[in-house]
């Protein structure tokens, strides 16, 4: 129930004084929701997983490659380092599909991420961005 819970135990130096307790989850793949619900389209999704954003789009990699989603969100920052996955990760998964992926700013501007670079890695905090096709 709570807003910092995780699918990867919570190390991060801001959460050092909270007692997490572990639970069993089931978890489903979204291309397996997409073919059970026959969806053709998605115009949006959101993640917003705690650190699982990458695994998740890996469960809807059929549906990214087939261009069925259209554009998402997903955050990037401390949660990745439980992860142990990178920008780069999302970088190398999305954008040979098509995807661009954009930064939303603080002033909720967007900022296209023309191509990778290390800078991206910032895990301090969340950053949140856009994916689109």
């Amino acid at each position: 129930a709570s807003g910092i819970s995780s699918l990867h135990e919570r190390n991060d130096s801001y959460f050092a004084d909270q007692i997490f307790s572990a639970i069993d989850v089931q978890t489903v793949m979204l291309d397996s929701v997409i073919e059970n619900y026959n969806l053709r389209n998605i115009d949006f999704v959101k993640m917003d997983i705690e650190g699982h954003e990458l695994e998740a789009m890996k469960g809807a990699r059929k549906s990214l490659e087939k261009g069925m989603i259209k554009a998402l969100s997903f955050e990037f920052g401390s949660g990745n380092i439980n992860s142990r996955t990178y920008f780069r990760d999302f970088w190398n998964l999305l954008t040979p599909l098509g995807y661009r992926i954009y930064r939303i700013l603080p002033s909720a501007r967007l900022m296209h991420i023309k191509e990778y670079y290390e800078d991206c890695e910032y895990f301090r905090g969340v950053t949140n961005y856009i994916a689109a096709l």
